[in-house]
């Protein structure tokens, strides 16, 4: 049972390190963890109470102790099993952490953000709370389990579940959701996530672009929400030009993966899809150094880890209008179409191809440079230490 003494901060999160399936929110906790936990000037100490194994898995990490407390690099975490017992386990950690603040990184968890919320209104601890949708309250996630988040909506609205709460927003387009679903908030703190440092672009190597062919890459999860069966469609639309794309990341919707495979089945000789699977974090940015672009025409993304780490190592962005990243294009480095224009697509892609490597230095180039410009703050650490704060 969980028998750590108060720290500063909680954070409860169904995924964490060593994990990475989860995608995004498991980079954004970390880097939270590490600017906060190394801050001089605002360190905090981090308590984070997560799950003993990776998404989609039921095999527990074999490099932590279960059911107790462990060592991170900047915080410690509690890895519990699942079952009936976790919301027992959950509990105890929520009545001992009785002065941390307590950072929910989900909106519609049910173990992990609205069995918190109830036991801490229960607790008298409702200004403790803080609260992280990670993208769950935009459209393009809404649509997906519609039912049950309309109903989740409308039950937390009916009984005040979520009033009067502070929530921490990452980008403007995710502050306006949250004043639309839940316009009784108390505070909504804007901040960004914290980004990885870009590569050296000076001392990096890049693959060859030639015109005439471009190499893709679709790094992601493989469910409906990143729309993989719109790319694919917007290769077959494609005749004159050579083009590979790799598929790199897990499959969490088998019938959605099973779609895609019939349509690469039936594409022209042109087009070469490949499913490369799941790669380890830490080679993602030496492999996208072998990709001309990075193509995800998402449905929706509350930051895009992905795409930042893209631009980092030098490789330019194809994505929808559904992300924050609305100034690649401005940057040269990127760009941008709705989640249904396969024309759009199609004839940049057909562009891009005809660009030599001289000119696609340049564009990789631009891309670290957006990175460096506008995504490494000079000190996020104030910012976050203001939204975990108990005064707030």
């Amino acid at each position: 049972m969980p028998t750590k003494e108060d720290a500063d901060i909680l954070v409860l999160c169904k995924h964490y390190l060593p994990g990475f399936r989860a995608g995004g929110p498991i980079k954004s906790i970390a880097n939270l963890c590490s600017v906060i936990g190394t801050s001089s000037e605002h360190r905090k100490s981090i308590s984070v109470f997560t799950l003993n194994r990776d998404a989609a898995s039921e095999t527990a990490f074999n490099n932590v102790e279960t059911n107790q407390w462990n060592e991170g690099e900047n915080e410690r975490i509690y890895y519990s099993s699942g079952g009936f017992g976790i919301f027992f386990r959950i509990f105890l950690t929520l009545v001992r952490h009785r002065t941390a603040t307590v950072y929910l990184n989900s909106w519609c968890d049910p173990r992990f953000s609205l069995f918190p919320l109830l036991v801490l209104t229960l607790l008298g601890r409702r200004d403790a709370i803080r609260i992280a949708p990670r993208g769950e309250l935009s459209e393009g996630a809404l649509s997906i389990k519609p039912r049950r988040k309309q109903n989740l909506l409308l039950l937390s609205r009916w009984f005040g579940l979520h009033n009067g709460l502070i929530w921490h927003a990452t980008s403007s387009e995710e502050l306006d959701e949250i004043k639309l679903h839940y316009p009784s908030y108390k505070t909504i703190h804007l901040l960004e996530n914290v980004a990885n440092l870009p590569l050296d672009f000076v001392n990096q190597s890049f693959t060859y672009k030639s015109p005439g062919k471009l190499n893709l890459v679709f790094l992601s999860r493989i469910t409906p929400k990143k729309n993989l069966k719109l790319a694919i469609e917007t290769l077959s639309k494609i005749t004159d030009i050579d083009v590979r794309m790799d598929i790199v990341g897990p499959i969490r919707d088998d019938t959605y993966w099973a779609q895609c495979q019939s349509m690469i089945k039936t594409l022209p000789t042109n087009i070469n899809i490949n499913y490369i699977g799941e790669v380890n974090p830490q080679k993602i940015p030496s492999l996208l150094t072998n990709y001309d672009l990075f193509f995800l025409p998402t449905l929706n993304e509350n930051y895009g880890h992905v795409i930042v780490e893209a631009l980092s190592s030098g490789c330019p962005v194809l994505i929808s209008d559904q992300t924050p990243w609305k100034e690649v294009e401005k940057y040269n480095c990127g760009w941008i179409g709705s989640t249904d224009d396969i024309d759009f697509y199609k004839s940049t892609i057909e562009s891009i191809a005809a660009e030599d490597n001289e000119s696609w230095l340049n564009k990789r180039k631009s891309a670290i440079e957006f990175v460096q410009e506008k995504v490494i703050s000079s000190d996020l650490s104030e910012g976050y230490s203001r939204l975990l704060s108990v005064s707030t």
